[in-house]
């Protein structure tokens, strides 16, 4: 009886042992130092790494803050009028340069370009830089061959303190016309350092300190032409000039403005599934250059093409005429806001609003005064009298300008 317990005991083993083998039933051994589990190690590999750098691209439709002008700059009356083109008379009208000059929107580029510091992204280095393309507003006058109408530049007569005009078109007396043309651009760069302050799995907040860069050029030219008719009568440097002479009258300023300083700042991003808003807010100070060019002319034109030039025009003289620079301690500020939508891991497209103040600049239309003495004009009769009134000299000034609009652009991430 113990023999046969014990062979089919063992014979149960063995069935048992036998049918855990047929089923592919392994008992596991301790596992080693050097195993590794095939899913973590496919996950370890295809974890993405944090972006090192970034860079933008972006479009700019801005629009910049009116020229300033003197004063009404063009004016008109009816053609039997006592005072033609002086202002305050009752049929004078103003055509144009009352409301400033308007530049209309500017396009432009912005580009930028950034790298993390650390692993950890709390440090970063930006560079940043626009450009926005010349604008130029141009207004054009011109009469028929009769004269009309009325085309006339207004001044303050210096020698009476009241309102005068120089008339460049009336019927009968001249044809011709009045261009006025006026450029604005503006372009800038900076370089920032940044560092995180506040970040969570959404929100992330950045002050950033650094260098920056602004110019501005601007440009404003009067260029008019009279050709007198059979009851004109003409002046140049005191002496009268006859029909059908030509008399031509050019003013011209130029302005150049570079801001260096440095700025702070504060950069906030919010996400929330595949959207980014962004915000920023910066404020610099330093030092603006300022260079300002004034000249001037007039030209007188026979029917034998025989021309002669002298020095000045309307509002520029032998006492502003010139080239002059200023330096001073001028402050900017700039804020914008921008919503981001991700197109890939890597990619990004964004819209958004910006705002740029820079005060303290030097602006072609504050360089030049209403008030002018006739004995400076070469075109006025009474041109090279003596001084009874105080001359024009040559002034500084300066306003503020700012300039805002849309960006539109794309951010790669790698």
């Amino acid at each position: 009886m113990v023999r046969i317990r014990f062979f089919a005991g063992l014979m149960g083993l063995m069935t048992l042992i036998s049918s855990g083998t047929a089923q592919g039933q392994v008992v596991p051994g301790p596992p080693s130092d050097t195993e590794v589990i095939p899913e973590l190690a496919d996950d370890l590999h295809t974890a993405p790494s944090p972006c090192r750098l970034w860079m933008g691209a972006e479009y700019l439709l801005w629009w910049f803050k009116n020229g300033p002008t003197p004063g009404p700059l063009v004016t008109t009356s009816p053609a039997n009028a006592s005072t033609p083109g002086v202002l305050g008379a009752p049929e004078t009208r103003v055509v144009f340069g009352d409301e400033g000059l308007d530049y209309k929107g500017h396009s432009g580029v912005r580009l930028t370009l950034g790298r993390w510091l650390d692993t950890d992204q709390t440090f970063s280095i930006e560079a940043v830089g626009f450009l926005l393309e010349t604008h130029t507003l141009h207004f054009k006058q011109d009469s028929d061959r009769s004269g009309f109408p009325v085309t006339a530049r207004p001044f303050v007569n210096a020698l009476t303190g009241g309102e005068d005009a120089k008339v460049i078109t009336a019927p009968g007396k001249a044809l011709g016309g009045i261009d006025i043309f006026s450029d604005s651009r503006i372009w800038g760069g900076e370089a920032n350092l940044n560092g995180c302050v506040c970040r969570d799995c959404q929100l992330r907040a950045d002050v950033l300190a650094g260098f920056r860069y602004l110019g501005l050029k601007e440009e404003l030219r009067f260029s008019q032409s009279s050709t007198l008719l059979a009851r004109g009568v003409g002046s140049f440097l005191g002496s009268p000039v006859p029909p059908p002479d030509i008399i031509s009258i050019r003013d011209y300023v130029e302005t150049n403005d570079q801001f260096y300083g440095g700025q702070i700042g504060i950069h906030g991003e919010y996400h929330w599934q595949r959207w980014t808003v962004d915000a920023v807010g910066k404020v610099g100070c330093g030092l603006t250059s300022d260079d300002v060019e004034i000249t001037g002319h007039t030209l007188t034109t026979d029917p034998a093409r025989r021309n002669a030039l002298a020095l000045g025009g309307l509002f520029t003289n032998r006492s502003n005429i010139g080239w002059d620079s200023h330096d001073r301690f001028s402050l900017i500020a700039e804020v914008g806001v921008s919503v981001g939508c991700e197109l890939t891991s890597c990619l990004s497209l964004y819209v958004g609003y910006d705002f740029l103040f820079w005060g303290d600049v030097a602006r072609p239309g504050d360089q030049l005064s209403l008030r002018v003495n006739p004995a400076q004009i070469p075109s006025n009769p009474l041109f090279g009298m003596p001084a009874t009134a105080p001359v024009t000299g040559r002034s500084f000034h300066s306003s503020d300008i700012w300039a805002q609009g849309l960006t539109c652009g794309l951010a790669l991430r790698f």
